[in-house]
């Protein structure tokens, strides 16, 4: 991996993805890029004295803070810092990344702009998708990692690789940059889907949410059955059941060290994924970190 760029926010909000990109970096042995977007200076006819000293001051603020971010990345991870002035917080990243040629970006789950609620226990609280998240979700080339907020780093950074599966546009992306990660980390993979439906569909063999868990399991020994021939990986397979789509994930065993990889359709991130038009409610219902992956970035 050539590089991972990390969201550098304002306040340490979303700074839980400053140690988790450096561990990241460390594990697959890439570079670390700190970023910082800083609004541009308006263009006022006639200004530009005082719009030069606007923009060294936000270049001096951006600095300080890229210093002070810098300061929780361990000395052995290469780590380089960069300021930048764009329209957005998500765009400039994606220019950085672009720039840079960076493998991967990776922020905090309430974005860089706002704040939202989050812990440290995986698969129990949602991650938060602000305006940073939701552009970069959309409109990256590369793949996005969203941090929770209050993470807490294990021994190691990714310990499994979670694949959501559910066959459909996007799987074969999330699938192939999992499998990498995957062999990169010589880590597990798990292939994961959900399966919704009332309680008292799952009580009998009968009951027609049974049957399709039963039809997923099937698809999913299948695919893994691939994926460990084509990848010599060792992969499992779970379909996690619930009433809602915050129960399935929720019930679905996460582990400290999880790293949970989706895929996106044409229609931009999530949509028309896992059951139809979910729009997102697999990374409010998730709570370790996630990784969307563009169909454009499948190898």
């Amino acid at each position: 991996m050539a590089g991972i760029v990390v969201g550098v926010g304002p306040e340490h909000r979303g700074w839980e993805a400053i140690p988790y990109g450096a561990a990241l970096a460390r594990q697959l042995g890439g570079q670390l890029l700190l970023a910082h977007v800083h609004p541009r200076p308006w263009n006022i006819h006639n200004q530009g004295d005082v719009d030069a000293e606007w923009l060294a001051f936000l270049q001096q603020e951006s600095t300080a803070l890229l210093e002070e971010a810098a300061a929780l990345v361990d000395p052995d991870v290469p780590c380089t810092l960069h300021s930048h002035a764009d329209a957005g917080s998500g765009k400039g990243l994606g220019h950085i990344a672009s720039e840079h040629e960076a493998d991967l970006i990776v922020i905090g789950s309430a974005g860089l702009e706002g704040s939202g609620e989050g812990s440290s226990e995986p698969g129990r609280s949602g991650l938060h998708v602000g305006t940073t998240a939701d552009h970069l979700l959309h409109a990256s080339e590369v793949p996005v990692t969203l941090v929770p907020a209050g993470w807490h780093l294990t021994a190691e950074c990714v310990a499994r690789v979670t694949v959501g599966w559910h066959g459909g546009a996007g799987t074969q992306s999330a699938v192939a940059e999992g499998c990498a990660l995957a062999a990169q980390t010589g880590t597990a993979v798990r292939l994961l889907s959900f399966v919704i439906g009332p309680p008292s569909s799952f009580a009998g063999a009968e009951g027609s949410a049974a049957r399709l868990r039963d039809q997923v399991l099937a698809r999913l020994a299948g695919a893994a059955g691939e994926i460990r021939d084509r990848y010599g990986l060792a992969v499992d397979a779970w379909a996690s059941s619930g009433e809602t789509l915050r129960e399935a994930v929720g019930a679905a065993p996460w582990d400290p060290g999880e790293l949970f990889v989706i895929g996106s359709s044409g229609a931009g991130a999530l949509r028309r994924a896992f059951l139809g038009d979910a729009s997102g409610k697999i990374l409010r219902a998730v709570g370790v970190p996630t990784m969307t992956v563009p169909r454009a970035a499948a190898t």
